[in-house]
């Protein structure tokens, strides 16, 4: 019987190439050469395909992101790491926009569902990298991390309402525009001068490609 992880994995690519809407459970059915009868033994229905498969998705990028956390020296190491992941994830995806709009628009309680883990999620993230900084001396003590996530938050809400604009601009400019200032806020003079050789390093790198 095949994997029910291979048929989330070949799901999650239907969705990105085609949007959600078009991959029906034949669609599915008739692509994998499996039939619908062991499709529906593995799940209810579409919807929960549909949330099973965003979870799925959500899982691999939350490990991804742990495994880069773990294996980094130190904060700073970390969130530059988590940075150009992110740069370079988004420089190669190819996800069909229809995926997003397909999911608000026909399945927005998954859709809803998955924000809000995603939010959870990354507050999480945030909070244990700032305090961690702190310990590590790279982040000023008496920063608010509180404060500090929800202006982040609000910032991210407000670009993703704005999606014609953040897609006109590369993802880069986002980081050298806000990710780096407030980073250099937050630091304490170790930090800065690790940030600022890191950029050094950055601007180096892309000149010389």
């Amino acid at each position: 019987m095949i994997e029910k992880e291979t048929i989330l994995e070949e799901v999650a690519k239907m969705f990105n190439a085609n949007g959600i809407k078009p991959v029906t459970m034949d669609y599915i059915s008739m692509d994998m050469k499996i039939s619908k009868r062991t499709l529906y033994e593995i799940f209810k229905d579409k919807d929960d395909l549909v949330m099973q498969v965003m979870q799925h998705e959500m899982k691999k990028a939350d490990e991804k992101i742990k495994k880069i956390i773990a294996e980094s020296d130190n904060v700073l190491d970390a969130i530059f790491s988590i940075a150009e992941e992110k740069v370079q994830a988004s420089a190669k995806s190819k996800t069909n926009p229809k995926t997003l709009e397909d999911l608000i628009k026909y399945h927005p309680a998954i859709y809803s569902s998955a924000y809000k883990k995603i939010r959870e999620e990354t507050y999480t993230t945030i909070f244990k990298l700032i305090e961690r900084g702190k310990i590590e001396n790279y982040f000023k003590k008496d920063v608010d991390t509180d404060i500090l996530i929800f202006t982040l938050q609000k910032l991210v809400e407000i670009y993703e309402n704005e999606q014609e604009f953040v897609k006109s601009k590369p993802p880069v400019a986002f980081h050298h525009t806000l990710t780096i200032p407030i980073l250099l806020g937050i630091s304490t003079p170790q930090g800065q001068e690790i940030i600022n050789e890191k950029v050094k390093k950055l601007i180096k790198s892309k000149d010389n490609k």
